[in-house]
């Protein structure tokens, strides 16, 4: 959650689940992408120049929808809510 704090990092949600607790929701691309943020620090950049790269567009998801919850192969969602074509947010529990 650091890197999401420099902005090298999609922004992520916080999910407050009862008896869960809390959870922060990453899009589907965050793990893509801090793999190619830790590439372009062992590589010696910055942060500044990596936000820069960003904002340049230098990284891109390869895969940026989630398969559907139906198992269907179709690519079409079953839940008529999804319309605003955004990354679908990947769940990950912090007790």
């Amino acid at each position: 959650m650091k890197w999401a704090g420099k902005q090298v990092l999609p922004a992520y949600t916080v999910h407050y689940s009862g008896r869960r607790g809390r959870s922060a929701r990453w899009p589907l691309h965050a793990p893509e992408q801090a793999s190619w943020v830790r590439v372009q620090l062992d590589a010696g950049l910055s942060f500044e120049e990596i936000r820069e790269a960003l904002a340049n567009g230098e990284f891109k998801p390869s895969a940026t929808e989630a398969p559907s919850e139906g198992g269907s192969d179709s690519g079409e969602s079953d839940d008529a809510d999804e319309s605003d074509g955004s990354d679908s947010p990947v769940s990950v529990s912090r007790g």
